[in-house]
């Protein structure tokens, strides 16, 4: 059930955020009419039998040769407005060498990894940087400082050089929170 608060109508999902931003978030979410058909009239939010759900996306770039770019375009919700928490990254020779000396840590791989992220309506959200510098890896995943509202309409794309001296596969992967209609 939906909290009425002097900011506004609160998503109990996100009851543990200061009440303002509890407040944005759940109007990025439930005001947003590709997702809610009752988006007009918060007052009937509680009939729609919708609720937040918290989900895991991913991209894969699956052998990138060393010294190349490769780029994916994505949507992380579907069309409906997303609020991501958190990112991490994995990157992981495609090929496991057998010489035990080329073995490194998860962590140092991202290294020689390069991202850049764009919107499709131009804005460049992350310029080109070292994979690590903006994704988390397994243990210490990138939390954003405050969570980033992604517009459903708008395409991301994203690109990843491989400046390693091998093959390499990358995966990025978010922590979101989407309006759940079942659909």
């Amino acid at each position: 059930m939906l909290i009425k608060t002097q900011y506004g109508v609160v998503d109990p999902t996100f009851s543990g955020q200061p009440e303002a931003l509890a407040a944005a978030l759940t109007q990025w979410l439930w005001a947003n009419p590709k997702s809610n058909p009752r988006a007009a009239n918060p007052d009937s939010w509680d009939e729609t039998g919708f609720a937040v759900t918290f989900l895991d996306r991913s991209i894969t770039f699956s052998a990138v040769p060393a010294g190349e770019t490769a780029s994916q375009k994505l949507n992380l919700g579907g069309g409906k407005n997303v609020i991501v928490f958190s990112r991490v990254q994995t990157v992981t020779p495609t090929t496991i060498a057998t010489d035990p000396n080329t073995i490194v840590l998860p962590n140092q791989l991202p290294n020689f990894t390069l991202v850049q992220q764009k919107r499709t309506d131009g804005l460049e959200v992350i310029q080109e940087v070292p994979l690590q510098s903006c994704f988390g890896w397994g243990l210490a995943p990138y939390v954003l400082p405050v969570p980033e509202r992604w517009l459903g309409n708008l395409e991301q794309r994203f690109v990843v050089t491989n400046n390693n001296t091998y093959p390499v596969d990358i995966t990025l992967s978010w922590h979101l929170a989407i309006l759940n209609t079942g659909r």
